[in-house]
């Protein structure tokens, strides 16, 4: 009620899972309908949601199942297996790291951590489900961001066609190289 009463003309909510969900449906029963910005929203959140309720948030997601020809193929041979849920960024996040490690793994002939690791930085993240995704000397993930705005019911063409892409956002705008991150792992 503070935030609408301020005239704000957007909402940035700092809540994740359940609270975010109850937050957002809060916020819709109180008429506000300032754009409202979530800082970590999963897609089951949005599902929970339901578009009705959701629709006009924005937020910045690694991945969206329908962004690209891999995310979508992958997605949908996820979802055959699935009853039809739609992945989140936390699946492909296990996906894509698993798949990179056994990559590296396989390249380096052992499963000895230290030449893994080393291996693993050399090797392209190459699932096709991020933009420019690399590893940084510190262990770090850099990849694009999407801004996405969750779509009405009525542009909605199904119940997974959740999120429109508004724009990338380049990763190295979003997070601190490894240099300046005062790791110790970091050389050079």
């Amino acid at each position: 009620m503070q935030a609408q009463a301020s005239g704000a003309d957007v909402i940035g909510l700092a809540n994740a899972g359940p609270d975010l969900v109850n937050t957002i449906k809060q916020a819709r029963e109180f008429g506000i309908t300032s754009k409202v910005v979530a800082m970590l929203v999963f897609t089951n959140n949005t599902v929970a949601l339901g578009l009705d309720v959701a629709q006009g948030i924005r937020m910045a997601v690694n991945f969206y199942w329908d962004a690209n020809e891999a995310s979508r193929a992958w997605a949908k041979r996820l979802m055959a297996r699935n009853g039809d849920v739609v992945p989140t960024m936390g699946h492909a996040a296990a996906y894509s790291s698993v798949r990179h490690y056994l990559r590296a793994v396989e390249k380096a002939g052992t499963d000895d951590a230290a030449v893994v690791n080393k291996v693993m930085k050399e090797l392209p993240i190459d699932d096709g489900f991020y933009g420019n995704p690399r590893i940084q000397a510190n262990g770090r993930v850099v990849m694009d961001m999407q801004l996405v705005e969750v779509k009405s019911p009525k542009e909605s063409k199904g119940k997974a066609d959740l999120y429109r892409i508004i724009e990338s956002i380049p990763g190295e705008t979003l997070f601190t190289p490894a240099e300046k991150s005062g790791c110790p792992l970091t050389t050079g």
